[in-house]
């Protein structure tokens, strides 16, 4: 249907429904969410400021004398490690200097509050308003600060103000160059950030700006999952490919991207914004106890193989749930019901080496015949003494970059032979198809049978869909 009408085809792709299974969570009631990393120390105190932390990100505030106070006064500038609050041009000392960590400038922010409270003079009650400044900081890497403030008493320097070891002079001035990018500040955005703290890191519109699509999906991340339990509680893993984890936290911290709902006999764990595509959803076998559920991201060599990068360990999201005291003990299974989303590919290490072999056999084409139409004698000369500009390749480098009509026709033959892998996922799970599933993507046809069999088994249906005037859309029930 969707081969022969275009117009069934989009209709497909846009009213293209999520499992039933997962529609079930919005009726079983309020979950106990996970989303802030805990850390430690928690919160500090200096004076009149006061500091907060998870592990990704620190709020800092500090009220405001009224007096001293007027829309505008306030001035906070910021680098990636250097903090400095003016008010009415004066700096503030308790608000200013070098930070203990390093920080992400375009997920930090500012903003005063106001809040009205009452004030007893000479006998009468008054009202006044109570102002306090609260700075955002989002944490570059995702650990704790021991303290609010870096301090250079008896130590070194702030790792990013020491700079490199320059070996010629040449370097000493990139270097010099790179220390003032680095500690030049700048205004700090005034307002909340768009998304902090409410769980649309995936959901940017990176993907030609639609805003039904994201960013980063589980299968863009995830190699491997796992579970284990113990006499008193559940342990669920979510391991990721630590090269492909690092390119996220680029655009957006570990606490604005992972979270996970627990219920007293399920469990949900997805990417934030796209909910209806978790990650893991699972019915548990017994009873948990939701409000002492904890987690944190650490790593694992369970599935090192898995990364593209295997000299380092998997990191890790570990989710554990607390058995509730009336299902204690070895379950025999953990799971009544698992689903999960597909993992990544097992493969792609071929994909992207058929493909470099094409781009570098058309950089190396279109780089000799541009030599040769400057009428340069191509030599071929490997010797280091060979002339040329020093970022340019040379003759040699480009020739072997170069593809025969065989070699091309075999790096054909692979590519067009090649078929998507993706790593095998939790024993016993079923998989969870896409909700925004293109109509190119491979599995797209199964899943539309699969979704045409689940609706006719639910509504006593069979036969094609056809148009329905009434409901202005396609429809089983005619």
């Amino acid at each position: 249907l969707t081969q022969n009408d275009p117009m069934a085809a989009v209709f497909v792709q846009s009213h293209m429904p999520a499992s039933a299974l997962l529609a079930d969570l919005a009726a079983q009631g309020r979950p106990f969410c996970l989303r802030r990393f805990h850390a430690e120390p928690a919160r500090g105190v200096s004076g009149k400021l006061t500091w907060e932390q998870t592990m990704g990100a620190v709020t800092i505030t500090f009220p405001l004398v009224s007096d001293g106070y007027k829309d505008g006064s306030v001035d906070v500038q910021m680098s990636t490690y250097h903090l400095q609050v003016s008010l009415q041009g004066k700096k503030l000392a308790p608000l200013s200097g070098v930070l203990s960590g390093v920080v992400v400038f375009g997920k930090s922010w500012w903003e005063v509050r106001e809040e009205e409270s009452k004030l007893r003079v000479r006998g009468v009650d008054t009202s006044t308003k109570k102002r306090t400044l609260v700075i955002h900081l989002t944490k570059l890497e995702h650990k704790a600060w021991l303290q609010l403030w870096h301090s250079e008493k008896g130590e070194l320097a702030h790792p990013l103000a020491r700079g490199r070891f320059s070996w010629t002079a040449e370097m000493h001035e990139d270097v010099q160059e790179d220390q003032k990018a680095l500690s030049a500040l700048a205004p700090l955005r005034c307002g909340i950030c768009d998304g902090d703290g409410k769980g649309d890191a995936t959901r940017v519109g990176a993907r030609s700006g639609v805003a039904d699509h994201f960013v980063f999906s589980p299968d863009d991340l995830c190699v491997g999952i796992h579970a284990s339990q113990t006499e008193n509680a559940l342990v669920i893993g979510i391991h990721f490919d630590g090269e492909a984890l690092r390119v996220a936290q680029e655009r957006t911290g570990l606490e604005d991207l992972l979270a996970a709902d627990v219920w007293e006999d399920q469990l949900c764990i997805f990417l934030r914004g796209d909910e209806l595509n978790p990650i893991l959803w699972a019915r548990l076998a017994g009873r948990v106890c939701p409000e002492d559920s904890a987690w944190c991201v650490t790593t694992s060599d369970r599935f090192r193989s898995r990364q593209r990068e295997c000299g380092a360990p998997a990191p890790v999201l570990e989710v554990r749930l607390t058995k509730s005291s009336a299902s204690q003990g070895r379950w025999q299974a953990m799971f009544s019901d698992c689903w999960q989303h597909r993992l990544m590919l097992s493969n792609y290490g071929e994909l992207e080496e058929l493909r470099w072999l094409f781009d570098s056999d058309a950089a190396a084409r279109q780089a000799l015949a541009a030599r040769a139409a400057r009428g340069e004698v191509i030599t071929f000369d490997i010797s280091d003494e060979a002339e040329g500009a020093p970022d340019e390749p040379r003759e040699a480098e480009l020739a072997a970059a170069v593809l025969t009509d065989d070699q091309r026709d075999e790096v054909h033959r692979r590519l067009h032979a090649w078929r998507e892998e993706r790593f095998e996922g939790l024993p016993g799970a079923r998989l969870i198809q896409r909700s925004d599933m293109g109509l190119q993507e491979q599995g797209f046809a199964s899943y539309v049978s699969t979704v045409v069999s689940e609706i006719t088994q639910r509504i006593g249906c069979s036969g094609k869909a056809r148009w329905s005037t009434a409901l202005g859309r396609y429809s089983y029930i005619h």
